[in-house]
């Protein structure tokens, strides 16, 4: 379960999770609901609308998330999200910035 955090907290971890994810994601996955590109990853604009994760191998769920960016070739062996090595804080920070998205 996760710690409830203040508002100020929540808002510095989606700052973090916005670098982090430019800096470990942007390559390969688009944030724009309108983007066409030919990226290998999935388009994340719609992620919180989505019923799974993983090309429907996980629930969508907070903890899914993390689980996924934390381990994805553990849990879908094969997959094309290679392991990026994120730190639990940099998972953590990640997740919490996509479940800000509109």
């Amino acid at each position: 379960m996760r710690a409830l955090v203040t508002p100020a907290a929540t808002a510095d971890m989606t700052t973090h999770g916005a670098q982090a994810f430019a800096r470990d994601c942007l390559a390969c996955h688009s944030l724009d609901p309108a983007s066409r590109s030919a990226q290998p990853g999935p388009n994340l604009a719609d992620l919180g609308l989505r019923g799974t994760l993983a090309a429907g191998t996980l629930p969508n769920t907070p903890e899914s998330l993390r689980d996924w960016l934390a381990h994805p070739q553990a849990r879908k062996p094969g997959n094309l999200m290679p392991d990026q090595n994120l730190s639990g804080e940099d998972v953590e920070a990640i997740a919490t910035f996509l479940e800000s998205l509109p």
